[in-house]
């Protein structure tokens, strides 16, 4: 009879034979429609185990040994067993690589995964073969990451949180100065920030601790005294 199992799962199949024969010998030959070799019997159940998501039909024919044969078929529905996902939340800094990993495991043993990562911040997708990934992201921020598995049949989407902190610029007044007094002396800045982020500069050049001197890379200033 027709059966739905789920790949990689083990079915019975049994063959029901009636001959007025009571003394007749029955053996059964079972074509099991996925081209796994044909099982020889007597007509006894069997159980088989279909690799791969699908429809089979299962074609089963029975001797009496008198040269009378009989033949019977049957549907048997695999359903794909889905990939299970393990995915944890990831942290870093902005500017640097953030290493994403993920595990799945797959009943069906001749299913072949897919990844596909997107990070959440605008970048385009990435399609791996394996579970990890790297990404660098260039602000601080909370990005929503969402992975998709593919097992060649259906999706499963995870979805995760990727904590990118703020790094600070590294800058620099540039080297210490001898001058002599009432001379007008200028000062280049150089500022680096891993991010993409918008940085405003602020001099204190008079020692006064407010910093309202200048307010871009290059200043000058005159020392009275």
């Amino acid at each position: 009879q027709d059966a739905t199992v789920v790949e990689n799962s083990s079915v019975t199949l049994l063959a029901t034979v009636s001959d007025p024969g009571t003394q007749d010998t029955h053996t059964c030959i079972w074509d099991l429609g996925d081209g796994s070799d044909a099982v020889n019997n007597d007509c006894s159940n069997i159980a088989h185990t279909y690799r791969n998501d699908g429809l089979y039909t299962v074609t089963v024919v029975a001797s009496d040994g008198q040269d009378q044969s009989a033949q019977g078929t049957a549907t048997i529905t695999v359903t794909n067993a889905l990939p299970v996902v393990l995915f944890n939340d990831a942290s870093g800094e902005e500017g640097a690589v953030v290493t994403f990993v993920a595990t799945a495991r797959d009943d069906g043993p001749d299913d072949v995964l897919s990844y596909t990562w997107s990070f959440g911040d605008g970048s385009d997708d990435v399609q791996t073969a394996e579970g990890t990934v790297n990404h660098t992201y260039s602000n601080d921020g909370t990005y929503d990451v969402v992975l998709t598995v593919n097992d060649g049949t259906d999706d499963v989407v995870v979805e995760r949180t990727a904590t990118i902190a703020n790094v600070l610029p590294s800058i620099s007044a540039g080297d210490d100065r001898t001058v002599t007094e009432g001379t007008e002396v200028t000062f280049t800045g150089t500022a680096t920030d891993p991010g993409d982020d918008t940085l405003t500069y602020a001099w204190d050049l008079d020692d006064d601790g407010q910093f309202d001197d200048g307010d871009t890379l290059t200043v000058t200033y005159t020392y009275d005294d």
